[in-house]
């Protein structure tokens, strides 16, 4: 049974438009009604997500999630020319470059843009499973899917990599993973870690970003 995990921000686009010389400027103002992050994001990541808006491919504003749950509004307040613009909303850690949450508005114009727009935030990859947990030298299967909805442009088929903290496959100390596309099969170490806290990834790469789902780790005796 899979699980699935979607995460909705509401946007609402307030568009003032107004003339500044032959080049229109409409001034846009996102008011996110909520944004819930799952609790291994959270704990993966703690003070340091981040919510970056993109423009064309190119980050226009951006802010830490703690500033913006402590009422700093002023990442959503923008100014866009007119023409077409593909808004992209990341959810990330220090490294910009990896995305753990996301939705892509799909190319709208200015000042044609209707006055409100739904934004659903959720994860590029979703497992079958909340949690895993792993004994010594024993095997468990897990498997994602992928979001469509979140592929970018011409994305259909995307490579699929597995993590252990980050580490491709994983290691002899933390578990061995086979993959196999969109599943993959863990092997629990001979001797488990003395650390508890260790998440599995699953990723594809994108415009030179990674696009990230984890789920927690847990070794039992």
């Amino acid at each position: 049974m899979f699980y699935k995990i979607e995460y909705i921000l509401f946007i609402l686009f307030l568009i003032v438009a107004y003339s500044c010389g032959d080049k229109p400027i409409s001034e846009i103002e996102i008011q996110p009604q909520t944004i819930t992050t799952p609790s291994d994001i959270n704990e993966l990541l703690g003070d340091s997500a981040r919510i970056i808006i993109y423009d064309n491919g190119k980050p226009i504003s951006g802010s830490l999630l703690t500033d913006v749950a402590n009422g700093n509004k002023d990442l959503f307040l923008l100014q866009l020319p007119s023409g077409e613009h593909l808004l992209e909303v990341f959810l990330t850690g220090p490294n910009e470059n990896v995305v753990y949450m996301l939705d892509r508005v799909r190319t709208i114009t200015i000042p044609d843009i209707k006055n409100t727009l739904n934004i659903e935030l959720g994860q590029p990859l979703k497992f079958n499973t909340k949690s895993i947990y792993l004994e010594k030298n024993q095997e468990v299967s897990v498997s994602v899917i992928v979001d469509a909805k979140k592929l970018p442009e011409g994305f259909t088929s995307p490579e699929i990599h597995w993590t252990i903290d980050n580490i491709e496959n994983g290691n002899s100390e933390l578990g061995t993973i086979t993959p196999d596309k969109l599943q993959a099969t863990i092997k629990g170490p001979a001797t488990l870690p003395s650390s508890t806290t260790h998440f599995l990834g699953a990723y594809y790469e994108a415009n030179g970003k990674k696009f990230i789902s984890v789920v927690k780790l847990n070794y039992v005796e």
